[in-house]
């Protein structure tokens, strides 16, 4: 069995790693999920999940315990992306070493097979791949800062899309098939049941790989996951429903802009982590006067660029002027635009 420590769960849930949680519904992945909140909070991560928590407040007449839907300390609802990246931000402007995770669960719901496709799905991949740079790095106390996702869904191949497959590091399996490998292979196999198990693998290869099972590990419990002793006062998860988040939050009129969100992107993929927090929430401030004469003077100067023949790419003048990739690469196509018209003319 794989052995479930302090530094197997520091590991694993490492800044910059995407994870998944699959398996037949029931099965107990919620539980698997909120049983590694708990411990991940112990380590002193930050915890983003769209699984709803309640707080048992008292008894009704009837016996009835009665809750209201709250969070444990250092577990933060999110509803949307954008509603992730700001309350990411606003945290590492508080502790710029923040290690953190992001549960997404049931992520088939909030993604469809046509967002697969879009121009949103391709920033969310980005946002995936430049999630190591939500954090900076504590070398005194041996503190990798970053942001891990984790996303939940029944279905590996129906309810993942492939682009999230793609950047696994880790799969956590709770399977009934998996389950009875289990209790005809391993001699104490019978003392366990579904929900006291998963199967962890490890590694691109293997996840992808449907002839390996991975190992099995033991899951525990704790307070979080145990409504019918939750006391007044204490905290459960809600086991009857989730919270779905919201995919396409963008351009509604109240969120970030979805061109904000790829140039913020662009930005991370440059330049070095420690002003990003800033840099995204000015995009949330929604007042772009300002940013607006800006973008008109670096426009002129990176166009003078082309006109000269620089010897900088595209990726260079976006450092040198300290502006996104993608706006370099729009200022580049309408500079191209402009020198067919003078000469068509």
């Amino acid at each position: 069995m794989t052995k479930f420590d302090k530094e197997w769960c520091t590991d694993t849930f490492q800044s910059g790693k995407t994870n998944c949680i699959t398996g037949d519904k029931g099965g107990g992945k919620t539980h698997f999920a909120v049983w590694m909140i708990t411990a991940l909070i112990q380590l002193g991560f930050e915890v983003y999940t769209n699984i709803l928590f309640k707080k048992c407040t008292g008894v009704d007449e009837n016996g009835r315990k009665q809750f209201v839907e709250a969070y444990p300390l250092h577990v933060t609802k999110v509803v949307s992306l954008t509603d992730l990246i700001k309350k990411i931000c606003k945290n590492l402007l508080i502790n710029p070493y923040q290690r953190s995770v992001f549960f997404w669960d049931e992520i088939q719901n909030s993604l469809s097979a046509y967002d697969w496709n879009t121009e949103l799905f391709k920033a969310l991949i980005k946002f995936i791949s430049v999630s190591r740079k939500f954090g900076l790095d504590d070398y005194k106390n041996k503190i990798n800062g970053g942001l891990c996702v984790v996303v939940m869904s029944p279905s590996f191949y129906r309810g993942i899309p492939a682009g999230i497959r793609e950047e696994l590091d880790n799969a956590f399996l709770k399977d009934e098939e998996l389950y009875e490998w289990f209790m005809r292979n391993y001699p104490d196999g019978r003392f366990y049941n579904l929900k006291e198990l998963v199967f962890y693998k490890h590694g691109r290869r293997n996840i992808l790989d449907d002839r390996t099972i991975g190992e099995p590990l033991e899951v525990g419990t704790c307070s979080l996951c145990d409504e019918r002793n939750c006391k007044v006062g204490e905290y459960v998860y809600s086991q009857k429903a989730f919270g779905f988040l919201e995919f396409g939050s963008f351009d509604n009129g109240k969120e970030m802009k979805l061109k904000d969100f790829q140039d913020f992107l662009g930005y991370a993929s440059l330049y070095l982590p420690e002003d990003l927090p800033e840099k995204i929430l000015e995009y949330l401030k929604g007042d772009k006067q300002e940013e607006k004469t800006e973008s008109i003077t670096t426009k002129d100067l990176i166009k003078t660029e082309f006109y000269n023949d620089t010897k900088l790419t595209l990726k260079g003048l976006a450092k040198k002027y300290k502006t996104s990739y993608q706006n370099v690469c729009n200022i580049h196509a309408d500079f191209l635009r402009e020198k067919e018209e003078l000469l068509t003319n």
